[in-house]
C-alpha cells in the first residue's frame, strides 16, 4: 500500500512538470542574427539582422542588418572592427578601433569605439549558453536515420518537443521529417559529435506533406559537442553551437547562429529563435502533493516501526 502510494505521488508530480517547456533563454543573444564568442570574419554576403562578436570583426564586401532592425546595435564587437566596403545598417559599439575603407560605410547610425562599456555582457552570456546547451540533452528523445530520412516523432500534445540525434545521421539525411507535431510546436535538435558537416542540403523541418515552409523561428539546433561546423548548405533554424568554430562555405541560414566564432561566406537571415514561454517548473500543487505524500509516507513508518 505504502509503495503504491509513493508510485501515485511520484507520477502525479512528473506529469504535471513534464507538462511544461524546457526554458530556453538566450540572454543578450536572443536579439542577434549572429552571436559568437570570439570573432567574426566574412566576404561578401550579408545578414538580414545584427551580428555580435567577442573578438575583431573583419567585413569585406558584407552587408550587416539589411532589415534595418533596432532593438539592439546593428554591430557589437569586443576588439576592433575592420570594414572593406559594404554597409551597415544602424549603430555600431567596438571596445576596440573602427576603420571603414573602399566605400564601407555605416547609415541610419553612430560609431562608438574604445567602448569600456558594451551593451553585450560575452563573458556571462556564454557562460549560461553553454550551461544551457548541456542542459537540453538528457530530454530528448533518440531518433536514428532511417533510409537517409530522419523522421522526428512527437507526443502530438507538448509545446515542446525535444530530440537526440547523432551528428553524422544529420549530415547523411535526404530529409527532415516531423510526425504528430504541428508547425507552431517548438522543436529542440541535440546533435552529438565534434565536426559536423552541413554540405549543400536543406536542413528543412517540414511535416510528410512536405509543408512547413516558414517554421525556423520555432527550430533550434544544439550542437552540444561540437567543435568544428563545416556549413554550406541551406539550415533552416537556430544553430546554437556555443564550442564550435564555424566554417562557412556558402548556403544560407534562416535563424540566429550563436557559435565560438565565425569564417567564411554563408548568408544569414533573420527569423530569431521564438521560445514558447511556458517554464519547466512543477505546479505549486504537485509539489505540495509530493511533499504530503513522502510526510504521510515516514509517518506510516514511523507508526509500523513502533
Amino acid at each position: 500500500m505504502r509503495s503504491q502510494l509513493y508510485a501515485s505521488v511520484v507520477a502525479s508530480f512528473f506529469m504535471a512538470s513534464s507538462a511544461q517547456s524546457l526554458p530556453i533563454d538566450l540572454g543578450d543573444a536572443a536579439g542577434f542574427n549572429g552571436f559568437f564568442r570570439d570573432g567574426f570574419q566574412s566576404g561578401p554576403n550579408d545578414s538580414q539582422g545584427a551580428l555580435a562578436a567577442g573578438g575583431d570583426v573583419s567585413l569585406t564586401g558584407y552587408t550587416v542588418n539589411t532589415l534595418g532592425q533596432q532593438s539592439v546595435p546593428a554591430l557589437v564587437a569586443g576588439g576592433s572592427v575592420t570594414q572593406v566596403g559594404g554597409d551597415i545598417n544602424g549603430n555600431v559599439v567596438a571596445g576596440g578601433s573602427y576603420s571603414a575603407s573602399a566605400g564601407g560605410s555605416v547609415h541610419s547610425g553612430n560609431v562608438v569605439q574604445n567602448s569600456s562599456a558594451l551593451p553585450v555582457d560575452f563573458q556571462t552570456t556564454f557562460a549560461q549558453l553553454d550551461q544551457l546547451s548541456q542542459a537540453l540533452v538528457p530530454f530528448g528523445t533518440s531518433t536514428a536515420l532511417d533510409a537517409g530520412k530522419l523522421t522526428f516523432s512527437g507526443d502530438g500534445s507538448a509545446q515542446q518537443q525535444v530530440f537526440n540525434i547523432d551528428g553524422s545521421d544529420l549530415t547523411s539525411a535526404w530529409g527532415l521529417f516531423a510526425e504528430s507535431m504541428t508547425q507552431d510546436q517548438e522543436v529542440v535538435i541535440n546533435v552529438s559529435g565534434s565536426v559536423i558537416n552541413l554540405d549543400a542540403g536543406d536542413y528543412l523541418m517540414k511535416d510528410s506533406a512536405w509543408a512547413w515552409i516558414g517554421n525556423a523561428e520555432h527550430v533550434l539546433f544544439n550542437f552540444y559537442e561540437a567543435e568544428t561546423i563545416y556549413l554550406s548548405g541551406a539550415f533552416h533554424g537556430t544553430l546554437l553551437a556555443t564550442e564550435a568554430d564555424i566554417v562557412a562555405n556558402g548556403g544560407s541560414v534562416d535563424g540566429q547562429v550563436i557559435a565560438n566564432s565565425w569564417q567564411g561566406q554563408t548568408q544569414l537571415n533573420a527569423p530569431l529563435f521564438a521560445h514558447h514561454q511556458t517554464v519547466a517548473v512543477p505546479e505549486p500543487t504537485s509539489v505540495m502533493l509530493l511533499v504530503i505524500g513522502l510526510a504521510g509516507l515516514l509517518l506510516m513508518r514511523r507508526r509500523s516501526k513502533s
